[in-house]
């Protein structure tokens, strides 16, 4: 594994392949079933999932993607791309159409900002609010999705946007259906150019540094 990463990232067969560890209840990597469009979590080693492919398809890994690990660039996303390009997955047009699309960004989903308003309902003397918190997504046709999410700096002042790669359960290997998780389990995924593409644009349009930093290591990638 690169830099500590708990997403083992490699090359194999001229495509890029991750082994994501999906029984860790406080990795990066969880999963979840889509319960009234919101993805809920799910104990992997409890849950007996199910054995038909369209019910199975309601579940899904969720990985909280970087691209980045104590100021190095070869991390996760940073990584994939670097493997990708050499490999050919990735041409030099695709990096260019991508800088291209750096170009047309000059809003970005932190700009959005967190707000509540009123539900004009009470509990018991107290007025109810919702808080909202803006979410981006896009959808590919292999299944896959990808969401940007926007939260509180844990640590900091101000909000950071955060990006989950979403893997339905039917686009891994071993399969699932039909079973439960085991002790340790560690699943493989082929991650399709598409899916790289639009998670580096979903940083892009995150926020003006994950747009600042993806332009740097896409051109180190290229530069070899």
């Amino acid at each position: 594994m690169s830099n500590n990463s708990e997403v083992e990232i490699s090359l194999a067969n001229g495509k890029i392949v991750v082994k994501l560890p999906i029984t860790r209840p406080t990795s990066k990597v969880r999963v979840k079933k889509i319960e009234n469009g919101i993805g809920i979590p799910v104990p992997p080693r409890k849950t007996h999932f199910p054995e038909r492919e369209d019910e199975l398809r309601a579940y899904y890994i969720e990985w909280q993607i970087s691209y980045s690990k104590d100021g190095l660039y070869d991390y996760e996303l940073s990584k994939i791309v670097k493997l990708a390009y050499r490999a050919g997955i990735l041409s030099e047009r695709d990096i260019k159409e991508l800088l291209e699309f750096v170009d047309g960004v000059s809003s970005y989903l932190e700009d959005k900002g967190i707000w509540r308003k009123s539900t004009k309902r009470c509990l018991h003397g107290f007025e109810l609010y919702e808080e909202v918190y803006p979410v981006a997504k896009k959808e590919l046709p292999t299944g896959e999705f990808i969401e940007i999410v926007l939260k509180h700096k844990q640590r900091a002042v101000g909000y950071q946007s955060m990006v989950y790669v979403c893997i339905p359960l039917t686009n891994i290997r071993p399969s699932l259906a039909g079973r439960s998780a085991r002790k340790n389990e560690i699943v493989e995924y082929e991650v399709p150019p598409e899916l790289i593409k639009e998670t580096l644009k979903a940083f892009i349009i995150a926020s003006e540094s994950h747009k600042k930093d993806v332009i740097g290591f896409l051109l180190r990638s290229v530069k070899g």
